[in-house]
């Protein structure tokens, strides 16, 4: 079944944030695989409705290991009751995941605002990597430093 961007422009059209929320709701559960369209649909209602999301309500959202239909429904019924954007990138994240449109290919993550989503062990090989750069980076300036200094 495929959604048309009508469902939102509708929406819009009542000034309704109740009504644009729901549809973007709706679309997420009726086509979770095609997060490109919904993301298209979230641009556009951002672009003609302000005050769109909520804060976040500080609920947990899973990582990727953890994500099944359930927990796919139970996030979409949070949604409703808390429309943040991160559980809305979340949720598209989950969906593709879940759902993979045969037609993309064989890709194996969604990429939302051009960042790749990482998970906290990512995140924490990252540091790893940037701290020893830098360690690495200021132990040559010292050893280039005390050569220096020598020479004088």
């Amino acid at each position: 079944m495929e959604i048309s961007l009508n469902l939102i422009e509708e929406a819009i059209k009542s000034k309704s944030i109740d009504e644009v929320r729901r549809a973007l709701i709706e679309y997420i559960r009726v086509e979770p695989e095609n997060s490109d369209k919904i993301l298209n649909a979230l641009n556009y209602a951002k672009e003609n409705i302000e005050g769109l999301f909520e804060a976040h309500d500080g609920a947990k959202l899973e990582e990727d290991d953890k994500w099944t239909k359930e927990y796919f429904l139970s996030t979409l019924k949070d949604l409703s009751i808390n429309f943040s954007e991160e559980r809305f990138n979340h949720l598209c994240l989950v969906g593709a995941s879940l759902y993979p449109n045969e037609n993309v290919g064989d890709r194996d993550t969604v990429i939302i605002n051009n960042v790749k989503p990482i998970s906290d062990a990512d995140l924490r090989f990252e540091r790893v990597k940037t701290l020893m750069a830098l360690g690495t980076g200021l132990f040559v300036g010292y050893l280039v430093g005390k050569n220096i200094k020598k020479r004088k």
